[in-house]
Formats: C-alpha cells, sequence, structure tokens
C-alpha cells in the first residue's frame, strides 16, 4: 500500500494487530472500519470507516483503503460520500476529517469531490499529512421563504456601498434563490457586484470584505467572478451571506438577474425549481459542489427560454491587439460583407483585430490562446491584459445578437502565419495581414473595427503602467 501504514505489504502480525484493534474500537463506539464487497460480484474491494484519529478518543476521521483493482471506478467517492452521510446522522458530530499523504492526488480529490474543505499540511498522529474537514453545519438546509430575506439584502448592499471604492461599483443586485418571492431556499443572502474591472477592485475588495467578515475563495476556478463567503465553518457558525463580484460583461451578471425576474413573474417555475431543489437537498445534503451542478440543467433551460421568448442571441468573444516593439497594431481584412455588419452599410471588406467567439464553457483566456493560435500561429504562451470592453446588438446569421465583446493587449516581436490553423470559412473571408501604424489608423479612410481602435491604442501606449481596463463603444 503506498499511501498507507509504512507503503510495504502488511505481514500476518500487522493484520492481526489492526484486527484486534478496530474489534475493540467496534465493542466501544458500535462503528469502526469495515469489510467493502462489489454489490453486484460480492467481491472484496476494500475497507472504509468511520474511527476516531489513531482509534483513541479524538475526532472522528473518514479512511478508506481500497484494492488497487478497483481504483477509478469511483468506489471511493461514494464510500466517502455514505461515511459523510451517516457520520452526521447517526454520530453527535459537528465536523469529520480526513488525512492524506500530500503526494495522493487520487485521494484528494475524492476528498474534494465530496466537498471536504482543504485545511493545510499538519503533522498528526500518522505524520504531516493534508488534512480536510466538512461541516455538519455546512449542510443543504432549505427552509421556508422569509419575507425578511429582501430587508436583510438591502441592509447588506448598504454596508457593501459604503466601504467599496463607488468609482469601480456600476451596480449592486440580490440575486438567489431568497430573491425569489415564495421559493425555499437556502438562508443565505446572496449578492452579486457588477464593477468595472475585477483585476482593478481585486485585493481591495478582498482587504475591505474581510474586515466585514467575509471569506475570499482564492481557489475560485472561475476566472470571471470573485466570490466571498460569510460565516462558512470553520470562520463562523454557519453561512449567512455569499457576494460574487463581476463584470457585466461575464455571463453571470445577466443569468443571474435573468433567472431571478424570471422566476418571480412565473410562479409555474418556482413550483417546479422547488420540487427539484428539494429533492436535489435530499440526494446531496453534504455535497454543495454536487447539489449546485445538477440544478444547472434546470437554470440553464430557464435562460434559453428567456433568450427564446427574447428572440435575441447572445456572442461572447475575444479579441487580441496584438502589439509589436514598434507599437504597431496588427489586423487582418475580411474580404465580405460580415454576417453582424449593419444592413445599410454597403462596404465589402474591413480591417478587424484577430480573434473570435467563446465555446460554450470555455474560459475567454483559453478562448485568447486559441485564436492566436488558428489565426496567426502564436502557440507559445505569451502575456496578455485585458484592456477594454463593450457591447452591442447587431444582426448575425438573420437574428438580431447581442455581442459581448473583450479586447486584450498583446505584446508580441513576431507572428507565424504559417502555423495557422483556419477553418475553411475562415480561409474563404480572411485576406491579408498587416501591420498598423497609429498614424495609419488615424488617416486611412477603410474600415477599422473597433471604431475607436486608434485612440484606444495610443491612451494605452502613453498610460500602460497605470492602464484600467475601460468600457469602450461599439457602435
Amino acid at each position: 500500500m503506498k499511501y498507507a501504514g509504512n507503503g510495504e505489504v502488511q505481514t500476518k502480525e500487522d493484520i492481526e494487530k489492526f484486527l484486534v484493534t478496530t474489534i475493540s474500537y467496534q465493542e466501544k463506539y458500535g462503528h469502526s472500519m469495515c469489510s467493502v464487497f462489489e454489490k453486484e460480484s460480492g467481491i472484496f474491494v476494500g475497507q472504509a470507516g468511520l474511527f476516531h484519529i489513531g482509534f483513541y478518543d479524538k475526532q472522528p476521521e473518514i479512511g478508506y483503503r481500497l484494492h488497487k483493482a478497483f481504483w477509478g471506478k469511483g468506489y471511493a467517492t461514494e464510500l466517502t460520500h455514505a461515511l459523510i452521510k451517516w457520520g452526521f446522522e447517526h454520530l453527535s458530530v459537528t465536523k469529520l476529517v480526513a488525512f492524506i499523504h500530500p503526494e495522493n492526488v487520487a485521494s484528494r480529490r475524492v476528498l474534494e469531490k465530496n466537498d471536504m474543505n482543504y485545511m493545510g499540511i499538519v503533522n498528526c498522529y500518522y505524520g504531516e499529512l493534508a488534512k480536510y474537514e466538512i461541516y455538519k453545519n455546512d449542510a443543504i438546509e432549505l427552509v421556508t421563504y422569509n419575507p425578511e430575506w429582501p430587508k436583510l439584502a438591502d441592509l447588506e448592499i448598504k454596508k457593501l456601498c459604503e466601504v467599496l471604492p463607488s468609482k469601480h461599483i456600476l451596480d449592486i443586485q440580490h440575486v438567489g434563490s431568497t430573491a425569489i418571492p415564495g421559493l425555499s431556499a437556502k438562508p443565505i443572502i446572496d449578492i452579486q457586484i457588477a464593477v468595472d474591472s475585477l483585476f482593478a477592485i481585486q485585493q481591495t475588495a478582498i482587504n475591505i470584505l474581510k474586515s466585514l467578515g467575509y471569506e475570499y475563495w482564492a481557489d475560485n476556478p472561475d476566472p470571471e467572478r470573485m466570490f466571498f463567503v460569510k460565516g462558512m465553518p470553520p470562520f463562523g457558525d454557519k453561512r449567512t451571506h455569499h457576494v460574487h463580484i463581476v463584470e457585466p460583461a461575464s455571463k453571470h451578471w445577466q443569468g443571474k438577474i435573468q433567472f431571478r425576474d424570471y422566476l418571480k413573474s412565473h410562479p409555474e417555475a418556482v413550483q417546479e425549481y422547488e420540487e427539484l431543489k428539494v429533492a436535489l437537498a435530499k440526494q446531496h445534503t453534504y455535497n454543495r459542489e454536487l447539489y449546485t451542478n445538477a440544478k444547472t440543467e434546470f437554470v440553464n433551460s430557464i435562460l434559453n427560454k428567456i433568450q427564446s421568448e427574447m428572440s435575441i442571441n447572445i456572442r461572447r468573444t475575444a479579441r487580441a491587439i496584438i502589439l509589436n516593439p514598434n507599437n504597431e497594431v496588427l489586423l487582418l481584412k475580411i474580404n465580405d460583407k460580415p454576417l453582424h455588419e449593419k444592413e445599410h452599410q454597403s462596404q465589402k471588406s474591413f480591417w478587424v483585430t484577430v480573434g473570435g467567439e467563446v465555446e460554450n464553457n470555455e474560459p475567454i483566456e483559453e478562448a485568447l490562446k486559441r485564436e492566436l493560435r488558428e489565426e496567426v500561429g502564436i502557440i507559445n504562451t505569451v502575456q496578455f491584459a485585458l484592456i477594454a470592453y463593450g457591447e452591442h446588438i447587431l444582426p448575425w446569421k438573420g437574428l438580431p445578437t447581442r455581442f459581448i465583446e473583450k479586447f486584450f493587449i498583446v505584446h508580441t516581436e513576431s507572428i507565424n502565419l504559417g502555423d495557422r490553423d483556419l477553418t475553411n470559412d475562415e480561409v474563404k473571408v480572411i485576406g491579408e495581414y498587416r501591420w498598423w501604424s497609429i498614424n495609419d489608423l488615424l488617416n486611412t479612410k477603410e474600415m477599422i473595427f473597433p471604431g475607436c481602435l486608434a485612440g484606444l491604442v495610443a491612451d494605452y501606449i502613453e498610460h500602460r503602467n497605470q492602464w484600467e481596463p475601460r468600457e469602450i463603444s461599439l457602435d
């Protein structure tokens, strides 16, 4: 066993000692390490159970060890889920822990999938190990709608407005289930804040919200959102508030507001959503990640219905303003009337920055790297930073479409067009590539997108050390 005991095969004496310990522990507490068998075949899989650390009267611990033939089948995740549920429902405990060898990546992922919190490397009974914890008070608990929730949200929003820098705050909204009258919910107030730039406000927001009792989720895998929690164990007794800080062009801002507003005006959807939430709360009582993920299909169905009813599509794009050492901008020429071009425009070609659509569930940074590779052959990782963002509504493939565009500065010394990977459609419409100086952009009679590109780049070059992303007009 690589990560259990001393990493060596156990001797007969080791096994006898283990059995004596576990049997006596079982007699004293009514639970211990148990044998695990595959349900269909009856084959012995391994052992799992709850026991006090070191089998002494200390903190209850989750443990398992499985035969190598059964690794990677999801059994460890299933066992951990069952042990957490059984422990909180049958033992007088508020917390369960687990210890994993720091290099045991697979088992660490098992605990993370079961919503256990990483607490760091600790020196415990077994040596220096990674410690994980989960708390009974952080379980999924739905309560009947409380008409005081909007008032509590207003009070918290007022506090936030008083302490956060107003120059960065664009809007603050009460979202989530507590913002929907009549809907049972976890008694947690969700507040969403729109800011002009996540980068500009990040450290300030972390410091200020910490002073109000919020903990920042630094490991959040979503680059479009900063997430804060107030009251979450072990920092508090129970969650009371969530704060989501986003940019208005992100998928979160409109999505959460549109979902909230739709349910407020559609009681039949509220009833359907409540039935789903109640069922999922029973199924995933101690796993917030699974509970939240299981609601995604319903949430997306509502958002899709909203888009259908509005007859408007949303197209998110990542665009690269590529600068060379001479501060020239690389543009590519589109040699056909673009699908999103306004009907009154008759020009058959125009110049545009490198970039394109962000695919479903694709982080915008990854979309930018993909577009750089496909359109200009930049394969190696390059440094880039958000410089501007904007929205506009134009016809696209016969439908009105809201374009949500983000522009990133990319510094490079050269490109390699031989390494491009264009689609057949792109090959048909993309013509030449050209480096443009600021004067070229200012004096040309050709169509440039975005139209403010010359001024934007000139401002960036002059103020790059103090630059903050800005909203630009794309009309």
